[in-house]
């Protein structure tokens, strides 16, 4: 919204309800570009009128769209919705000229210091290694994986859930595998990359075998990466938890 990046503000739009449909995606982009191209003019124009510059009026205007393309909209981006209009709608009854960009800058601000406290302050008490609560943590995490394996079981060799349910969820794990391994991979080439950087340019040569066992010898650093994965599972369990879609008129059992 503060770069006016349209393109970029559908992407997000479109991202809310997940995974989407077989869809006319061109036109269904094009068609929510009015809204927020429509949305970044009132916002820019000093003589557009406080209902325009509210997202009550986009978020009506998408679930149209949503409703037109065949776009699932799920109860989470309805609840949303209607918390954002409510209280932008207020704010631009009460303060036509309020500029949004500037109140989330002074918001990010308070909120990244407030959170460089709470890092600071995790990382001192973990300088010598994990917590006691730490240690539980890791043991509920080890508890969580054996739950997973269960679960996971389950799904495959219950026979009234349908085929399509069990590869929907066998994808979206594989595909947050990929994701985390996407980043390793990703980070390995950075760093081979700065290697041969400073050794052609500055003439120095890094170990990164040694930073890497003076990096693995902190215990929060493994501290991280136990929370790394504890997510990635978490979300993966959230998933195949979800409850199986039947088509519409198949029978019930």
């Amino acid at each position: 919204m503060q770069n006016e990046d349209v393109e970029r503000m559908v992407s997000s739009a479109l991202s809310l309800v997940g995974p989407l449909p077989p869809i006319d995606i061109d036109r269904a982009m094009e068609a929510m570009e009015e809204i927020f191209a429509d949305w970044v003019y009132a916002n820019r124009s000093t003589d557009a009128e406080w209902w325009e510059r509210s997202t009550a009026q986009n978020w009506l205007r998408y679930i149209t769209i949503a409703r037109d393309f065949g776009i699932p909209v799920n109860l989470e981006t309805i609840q949303f919705f209607r918390a954002t209009l409510l209280y932008d709608s207020i704010v631009t009854r009460l303060n036509r000229d309020l500029d949004f960009a500037r109140e989330y800058k002074a918001y990010a601000r308070k909120a990244s210091n407030a959170a460089r406290r709470r890092v600071q302050k995790f990382v001192r008490k973990r300088m010598g290694g994990p917590t006691p609560t730490d240690y539980l943590r890791i043991e509920q995490l080890g508890d969580l994986v054996n739950q997973f394996v269960f679960r996971w079981q389950r799904s495959i060799e219950e026979p009234l859930i349908q085929f399509r349910n069990i590869v929907g969820k066998m994808a979206y794990s594989f595909s947050m595998l990929i994701r985390a391994g996407t980043i390793v991979a990703t980070v390995a080439v950075l760093a081979l990359v700065g290697k041969l950087f400073t050794e052609a340019w500055l003439g120095h040569e890094i170990s990164f075998l040694g930073i890497l066992q003076s990096l693995m010898s902190l215990g929060w650093l493994l501290l991280v990466f136990i929370l790394i994965a504890f997510v990635i599972i978490r979300r993966i369990l959230i998933r195949i938890n979800e409850p199986d879609y039947r088509p519409s008129g198949e029978g019930r059992q």
